[in-house]
């Protein structure tokens, strides 16, 4: 598994996550519309303690 570099939505400090699992390996901050099948996910920033909500998706297939 990788790790993702985020940005506190509340204050911008860097934060590290790994995605759940092998295939939702997409960070989003906000769900899409319609929202489709995501993985929810909280981490909280050790700078301002603001609980951030990261949305999980899987990768858009190319073609």
């Amino acid at each position: 598994m990788f790790q993702k570099t985020l940005g506190c939505l509340k204050c911008g400090s860097n934060y590290e996550v790994i995605p759940p699992d092998g295939v939702y390996t997409e960070p989003r901050a906000k769900l899409d519309d319609p929202p489709g099948d995501f993985v929810e996910m909280k981490k909280e920033c050790i700078s301002c303690k603001n609980k951030n909500i990261i949305y999980w998706y899987k990768p858009e297939i190319k073609q």
